[in-house]
Parts: structure tokens; C-alpha cells; sequence
């Protein structure tokens, strides 16, 4: 019925758009929270934008519309992005920290990252890609935009968090030791870290029979 799809399409705008930019901002100033740093916090909000940019003008391009299923990309695009660039943050957090030479800490930040955020980000685009088999079409159009989008998100922050953290100034420490880190998560985790390491093998067999 036309005036069904008219107020779907329109519904499905609106509130994508009201919803989007609540949890763009939310977004904002947990971040803003976490890392205390505003490059930590404009550079995963440009990857976010870009990605979405780039995706919904690639999907009109492709002629693929946008409808209630297509609208859920934006999210996944939005905690990917987060996430694979938090995982970079942390890295580069950690080296400068204890070091205190920008380039280094990128250096660090990419030798530690890159490899585990692609086979996150491959294994979830294969994921969706998975959709392409079935029959619906608006099914197998959220499958390509989901998994073109997981790569392009990747691909961005690989891109554009280094960018923004290769701007300021190295830090001088007359203390050569390493530092612990001040926040209690970080101190937390790194014996859960630890202790997964360690009993790797019975956590496998256990989820395994999951």
C-alpha cells in the first residue's frame, strides 16, 4: 500500500534520526569519560560519521533504499566503530604512557591492533554476508550493507584514529619506569587476562559443550 510504505519510510527517518543522534552523543561523553582526551573522542565520532557517509551514499548509488531494515545498520556501524577504535586507543594509551614518544605509541598501537580488530571485523562481515543466500531482497540488502560497512568502519579508524592521535607533543618523564595505570578496569582486567591465559584449554572445552 503506498501510504503504508509513505509512513514507514517516514516513521523509520525520523526516529532513526532522533535515536541516532542520542546515541551519538551518548556516545560523545562516555567517551569523553573514559579517556579524558578530546582526540579520543573526535576521532572515533569522525570515524562514525564518515563510515555512515560513505555507506548510505554507496547503498544510492547502488540504488538499495533505505527502509526499517537498512535503518540498522547505522547502529552496528556506530559500536564497531567504537569498538575497534577504543582497542587502538587502549594500545597506544598504554605505550605512550610508559614511553612517552607519540610515533612510537602509534607504532605499538598498529603492531598490536591491526591483526586482531581484521579478523573481527572479516569474521563479522563474513557473518552477514551470510544474509545474501536467503531469498527476501530487503534481507540480503542489510547483509551487503552490514558487511561493506564493517570493512569500510575498519578500514577508517585504521586510518583516521592514527591521524588524530599523531598531533600533539611527546612527553617528558624524568621517571623511566613504567607506570601502573590509575583507573581500577585496567587493573582488574589484566588479571582476568592472566588467569583466561592460563586455563585457555578448560574454557574451551567448557564453551565447547555449550
Amino acid at each position: 500500500i503506498p501510504l503504508g510504505d509513505f509512513e514507514g519510510d517516514r516513521i523509520t527517518l525520523d526516529d532513526g534520526s532522533k535515536i541516532g543522534l542520542i546515541a551519538l552523543v551518548t556516545s560523545f561523553v562516555f567517551m569523553l569519560i573514559l579517556f579524558r582526551n578530546l582526540a579520543g573522542v573526535l576521532a572515533p565520532v569522525c570515524v562514525i560519521l564518515s563510515t555512515v557517509t560513505i555507506l548510505f551514499g554507496l547503498l544510492g548509488w547502488l540504488g538499495i533504499p533505505l527502509s526499517m531494515l537498512t535503518m540498522i545498520v547505522a547502529p552496528l556501524i556506530m559500536v564497531l566503530s567504537i569498538s575497534y577504535s577504543i582497542h587502538f586507543i587502549n594500545h597506544f594509551n598504554f605505550h605512550f604512557r610508559n614511553k612517552g614518544n607519540r610515533i612510537l605509541a602509534l607504532h605499538y598501537a598498529y603492531s598490536q591492533s591491526t591483526w586482531p580488530c581484521l579478523l573481527t571485523a572479516l569474521t563479522t562481515a563474513i557473518g552477514f554476508t551470510s544474509f545474501l543466500i536467503v531469498s527476501m531482497k530487503p534481507i540480503r540488502d542489510v547483509g551487503l550493507a552490514c558487511s561493506v560497512g564493517v570493512i569500510i568502519s575498519y578500514l577508517l579508524v585504521m586510518i583516521l584514529v592514527p591521524i588524530g592521535y599523531s598531533f600533539g607533543f611527546d612527553r617528558v618523564d624524568e621517571n623511566p619506569h613504567p607506570k601502573k595505570p590509575k583507573s581500577v578496569y585496567p587493573r582488574g582486567m589484566i588479571p582476568l587476562a592472566d588467569w583466561v591465559s592460563n586455563h585457555k584449554l578448560s574454557i574451551f572445552i567448557v564453551a565447547l559443550a555449550l
